[in-house]
């Protein structure tokens, strides 16, 4: 039965992120009368294992491709981790000990050449270790451009929404929720970066949960297309099961891959 409840979810899910790429992908190509857009994309990938007294296997994979383009300024994120440690001496007591995968997208329509615009942004998240099959959020608002630099830039986003998720227990939830955000980069030197980005999905029922992400990170250029990046991340859900930690944090090491 839980099984059922939760294909029907993700049907729902995926339905609302194919509509939002549907509406952001649309007016991009038309937009655009160039055969390729203007378009990035870093890809990230982190690999340890250690052996000895402790043996551990971790993965971390992300993926951020941007747009810009004359009426549309947009992101995509997809964000993976897995990592399994040795329980015992033989060769397969293997345990996962985390398992997470995030993906979103979201559309900025400039209103004008200041950088303001209305935004678009869809999420879905799987935790195996949150307490939630899987998480979600669909939100409309405003964005703003504080700062547009070549040494900097600030990207500011508020807006309401609507937040689903469901739990391991086999109970599920739709309710409001008001999205802020804020990305800012710094350009250190030719080479060096720093970038923050944070966002937080606010329920507007206190009974429900909030989620925080945060993300400070330094990139170091190796040459013109790789790069080493470290970084530190912070989760929270303010409403968990019990036994189950609000906050999680990542910290990692990575070779990230510039397409242009």
């Amino acid at each position: 039965m839980n099984r059922g409840r939760e294909r029907h979810g993700r049907r729902r899910l995926w339905k609302c992120a194919g509509c939002l790429l549907g509406c952001i992908s649309g007016p991009v190509w038309a937009d655009d009368n160039a055969s390729e857009p203007p378009w990035s994309a870093d890809a990230e990938l982190g690999l340890m294992q250690t052996t000895g007294n402790t043996s551990t296997s971790s993965v971390k994979a992300k993926l951020d491709v941007s747009q810009e383009l004359p009426q549309w300024r947009n992101e995509y994120t997809f964000d993976g981790l897995y990592t399994r440690d040795k329980t015992d001496d033989s060769d397969t007591g293997y345990s996962t000990s985390a398992q997470r995968w995030f993906a979103s997208a979201q559309g900025n329509y400039k209103l004008d050449e200041k950088n303001k615009a209305v935004f678009i942004y869809g999420s879905y998240e799987q935790d195996r270790f949150s307490g939630y099959q899987y998480q979600g959020s669909v939100a409309l608002g405003y964005a703003n451009r504080l700062l547009a630099g070549q040494q900097q830039t600030l990207d500011v986003n508020i807006g309401p929404g609507v937040a689903f998720n469901q739990e391991e227990q086999g109970g599920s939830a739709r309710y409001g929720i008001l999205r802020l955000s804020a990305s800012y980069k710094y350009k250190i030197s030719p080479t060096t970066r720093f970038s923050q980005t944070l966002s937080s999905d606010l329920a507007l029922d206190a009974a429900q949960n909030s989620r925080f992400k945060s993300e400070t990170a330094l990139r170091v250029n190796i040459n013109s297309t790789l790069a080493l990046k470290t970084s530190f991340a912070v989760s929270h859900n303010t409403q968990v099961d019990e036994g189950v930690d609000k906050t999680d944090t990542q910290t990692a090491v990575t070779l990230v891959y510039t397409f242009k």
